[in-house]
């Protein structure tokens, strides 16, 4: 996949998001004049960040951390607690298909068509070099992309 960005599950984008800040862009800006691969990169930094690693991990499906993400369309967010709401006692993550945590995420390059892009995520697992794919879609909405579904490729 030409132009992959690596995302590792250690890495934490909240230093980023600090910087945004301090440079006086709030969380309803930062995705403003941004590409589609830099919010689907932005996002799972954040997520995989959130995560962590050993024995400081937490879940962001439970606390819900993800509604406030400025990197989801609120339609997508809506989607995703609906999701969760209806598991009884199980289930998956509605942002990696999947119920294990990957070690490392590639994003690819966008392909456009109209306000929308797709944006294909590889997933890595621990002990497997072959990825797992996702498509990302990502919507123009009020001038900023925004993450509005993911789908298995």
């Amino acid at each position: 996949m030409k132009g992959k960005l690596m995302v590792g599950a250690g890495l934490v984008v909240a230093a980023v998001i600090v910087g945004l800040l301090a440079s006086g862009i709030g969380p309803a800006q930062a995705t403003e004049g941004v590409a589609p691969e830099e919010v689907v990169t932005g996002f799972y930094e954040w997520y995989l960040g959130y995560i962590g690693e050993g024995e400081r991990t937490r879940n962001p499906l439970v606390d819900r951390s993800y509604r406030s993400s400025e990197f989801l369309s609120e339609g997508f967010v809506a989607e995703v607690d609906a999701v969760l709401d209806s598991f009884e006692g199980g289930g998956y993550c509605p942002f990696l298909l999947a119920q294990d945590v990957p070690v490392s995420v590639s994003v690819g390059e966008a392909e456009f068509s109209g306000g929308e892009a797709q944006v294909t995520v590889e997933l890595f697992w621990g002990g497997n070099p072959t990825p797992s794919e996702r498509v990302v879609t990502v919507r123009l909405i009020d001038g900023q992309w925004k993450i509005a579904a993911v789908n298995m490729k």
